[in-house]
Formats: structure tokens, sequence, C-alpha cells
């Protein structure tokens, strides 16, 4: 398994620390309909639906792959759209949550059956979300995964 950078780390941890901070006037969201809203994102990568997708991911999304590789918002779904990128399954284990004022955590175990640039890979990770309430509802601020084998 390879160690995150540094700065990635750094990054992510700020941003969860920001988000959780700045959520203090809004009410929480129940761990149940937290759970939901990830689920329906795993169902929206797995059928491609860039526009569901669209409404899910805040603008400022940092998306970190087991892999190393980090995303945008708008390269994550560039990705997707274009067929570079293709999930054929995701299955969740062990799914936790942590919910807040404004914003939630979802994380665990996720088994996926992936396509990148055509190249067949099945995979076991353990992965953090962090959802956010935001003026358009609720969004992924941030994703990041590691190689759970």
């Amino acid at each position: 398994m390879r160690p995150m950078p540094l700065l990635q780390t750094l990054t992510f941890t700020f941003l969860v620390a920001a988000c959780a901070g700045a959520t203090q006037a809004q009410e929480a969201v129940s761990e149940e309909a937290c759970l939901a809203m990830e689920r329906d994102r795993y169902a929206a990568m797995i059928a491609a639906d860039v526009a569901d997708l669209d409404a899910m991911l805040d603008d400022a999304l940092v998306f970190i792959h087991a892999s190393g590789r980090t995303d945008t918002k708008t390269t994550f779904l560039d990705r997707l759209g274009s067929g570079n990128l293709n999930y054929k399954s995701i299955e969740l284990e062990e799914p936790r949550t942590q919910a807040f004022e404004g914003a939630c955590i979802v994380t665990g175990r996720s088994n996926l059956a992936i396509e990148v640039g055509g190249n067949a890979r099945e995979l076991s990770l353990l992965f953090t979300a962090v959802w956010v309430r935001t003026t358009g509802g609720w969004r992924v601020a941030a994703y990041q995964s590691t190689s759970a084998r």
C-alpha cells in the first residue's frame, strides 16, 4: 500500500475540518439520510449519470482515488461521461455514518468492479466521503479511498 503524499493528506484533513466547522448554524441530517445519499451517489456512478452526479458533487470537490490520482468535480465527471472511467458495480460493506450540523461523513469498505481506459479492475477499498449542506442542497465536498488489500 502506497502512503498518501503529505500535501494530499493535509489538504483533505483541512477540508474535513473546515466543512465541520462551517456548519454550526445548520441542523444535522440523520445518519440514515446520509447513508441513503451515499448509496444514491453510487447508483449514479454505475449509471454514469453525469447530470445527477453534477447535482451531488460540490464544485470544490477533492476526489482522491486509491491510486493516488486526484480529480476535481470537472475532471471526474469528464472521465465518467467520456467512458474512460466506467463503474460496473459498487458494493458497500460496514458503512458508518457521523452526522453533524450541516455535514455528514460516511466511512467504510467498498468493493468495486470498474474499467479504466478499457482495463477491467476489481478493487476493495476503505473510504471516507464528506457531505456538506450547501445553498443548493447536500453535496460531496471530499472523497478519499485507499486499498483495503
